[in-house]
């Protein structure tokens, strides 16, 4: 696998693009799978949710680098193609901006194949934000408040339990 750092060689690049994809799917549905699970919402449950979500970012990053080893020119820079070895951090700084739909348009997707995979980033990008934050949004609006001293309608973060809402009445 690193062999193509020392040797680099197209064969090499769509090789160790292909196995580092695998294994990020491989990670992304396992976390899926647990995010998927009945139980409240805990730091623990945050935290992957937002893990996910990078996650997603480099898997399209991977695929990027893949895209452009098999057919080169796929990207390109400042209004030139992007040819032979691209440095990875190109592909990645393209693919965060395109995950959160900020897209400076200094990186293009320029063939087909790379404008698809663009735009279907783009779309998961939103779509995954908005079901957490539907998700998250329901589970407190559904949660009944209790009285108690502490913040007028605040969150007191816990550790047994994330989220917990504490509401008193203003004392006159």
């Amino acid at each position: 696998m690193f062999l193509n750092y020392f040797r680099p060689t197209r064969g090499l690049s769509i090789a160790s693009s292909v196995v580092l994809a695998v294994f990020l799917g491989l990670v992304s549905v396992s976390l899926f799978a647990y995010l998927g699970r009945r139980g409240q919402i805990t730091s623990g449950r945050i935290y992957v949710s937002v893990s996910l979500y990078f996650l997603l970012g480099m898997e399209c990053y991977v695929l990027y680098s893949l895209l452009n080893a098999v057919q080169p020119g796929s990207f390109a820079e400042a209004g030139v193609t992007l040819m032979d070895r691209v440095h990875a951090i190109k592909f990645l700084y393209f693919s965060l901006a395109t995950l959160t739909t900020l897209g400076y348009g200094d990186i293009v997707a320029v063939r087909p194949a790379a404008r698809m995979l663009a735009a279907l980033e783009a779309a998961a990008g939103v779509l995954y934000i908005c079901h957490y934050r539907g998700t998250i949004g329901g589970l407190l609006s559904n949660h009944k408040p209790r009285r108690s001293s502490g913040m007028i309608c605040g969150f007191s973060l816990g550790q047994e339990r994330l989220i917990r809402v504490s509401c008193a009445s203003p004392r006159a």
